[in-house]
């Protein structure tokens, strides 16, 4: 059961459309929602299992046009050591639903919709960078030109968005 506390920390921390669709969780025509792709991926379980932590497992199913950018179990398990931190104490941070919400831009971007230098707003509220290279494409947090992140398959298409799976996960900034 959600607190009410809870749940309006998340709304709050949710661009206006999102927190909208947020509240009606039907799932899309088909069953092929953004959480269906990562679920049905199978190096993809970390970012499912965190989801469900973070209470935003209805949010990826939710009516709407996401890109989620989703790091990958390996980028998991790298946060993990370099936290010191076990998977059990990472999904019970408090602010795993800003670290989520940092993956995750309204509207669905294709890989090539991308564009170097582009800035995308995120639903956590800070922007990450598109930074393109002849190496591939990256993320960059901190716009420093460098990626932090690179996108290693693109284009995992759902009823609600688009999916890009990534090795990093990305840390917002302190507000």
């Amino acid at each position: 059961m959600k607190t009410p506390f809870r749940f309006l920390g998340l709304l709050s921390a949710l661009a206006l459309p999102f927190a909208l669709t947020a509240c009606d969780t039907e799932d899309t025509d088909d069953g092929n929602d953004l959480f269906d792709v990562a679920q049905g991926q199978d190096n993809l379980s970390v970012l499912a299992d965190a989801l469900v932590a973070a209470e935003l497992d209805d949010n990826l199913q939710a009516d709407g046009s996401f890109t989620v950018f989703a790091p990958n179990d390996a980028a998991f398990e790298q946060v993990l050591l370099d936290l010191d931190l076990t998977l059990e104490e990472f999904l019970e941070r408090e602010d795993l639903g800003d670290i989520l919400l940092f993956h995750v831009v309204e509207g669905e971007l294709s890989a090539d919709d991308l564009d170097d230098g582009e800035e995308l707003e995120t639903l956590q509220g800070d922007a990450i960078e598109v930074v393109e290279t002849e190496d591939g494409i990256f993320l960059d947090t901190d716009h420093d030109g460098m990626g932090d992140a690179e996108v290693i398959d693109t284009d995992l298409e759902a009823d609600n968005g688009v999916l890009h799976k990534v090795d990093t996960v990305l840390f917002p900034h302190e507000h």
